[in-house]
């Protein structure tokens, strides 16, 4: 469902994710507080402005980011993706935990890819973006080509620094009562645009639209 398209009067930078469940992203916050006080204590205050945390409203996963659209594109768009939609269920994927992304020699974010080591929901998600992807192409949006690489990101790294990852961080906490990660329920898809934060602390996410899986 279209919520505020209608009200966007010029173009602006979209893009299609899922935003995690209040159980996944509870899971989320925890891990990102918690690598954020591991990594505190080994980094000085010039490294620490060096990572920009996401606040927990923007946290998403991207399915596509489509660039700039017209508002009456934008219409079209929600159609075409509520249409396939319809054939895909609603399904599970556990988040792994955080780690350097994409990897630690070179790393744009810190993220928690998605999958566990049984494929569990990979297949599902592929195939969710593969299918939304083709609703955007239909619309005259030009996609990235390249292979697509699930990951859910808590912080942005500046470039030109790498953070003292240690395997640790990466690992399930000593007596922690959760043995494995969350599983997080894909269930609808959310059109959101992009713009720019006046204080220029990093994009601010906004919701156009959700839609729903299985629906129809």
């Amino acid at each position: 469902m279209m919520t505020a398209a209608s009200e966007t009067a010029h173009p602006v930078r979209t893009f299609l994710a899922v935003v995690p469940d209040p159980e996944a992203l509870s899971w989320l916050k925890g891990e990102q507080t918690r690598v954020r006080k591991l990594l505190d204590r080994k980094v000085s205050g010039k490294t620490k402005e060096a990572l920009r945390w996401i606040a927990r409203d923007q946290i998403h996963l991207t399915l596509k980011f489509l660039g700039m659209a017209e508002p009456e594109v934008l219409e079209q768009l929600g159609a075409g993706v509520t249409q396939v939609l319809r054939h895909v269920a609603p399904f599970e994927i556990p988040l792994g935990r955080p780690a350097p992304f994409p990897d630690a020699r070179r790393p744009v974010v810190i993220a928690c890819k998605l999958g566990g080591g049984d494929g569990m929901g990979a297949h599902e998600l592929q195939r969710l973006a593969d299918w939304v992807g083709q609703a955007a192409k239909a619309c005259g949006f030009e996609l990235e080509e390249r292979a697509y690489r699930p990951h859910i990101t808590l912080a942005r790294v500046k470039r030109g620094y790498r953070p003292k990852w240690e395997e640790p961080v990466a690992k399930q906490p000593k007596g922690a009562k959760s043995v494995a990660p969350v599983t997080m329920r894909v269930s609808e898809v959310v059109l959101f645009r992009s713009d720019t934060s006046p204080g220029g602390g990093g994009p601010v996410y906004s919701e156009l639209g959700r839609f729903g899986l299985g629906e129809g």
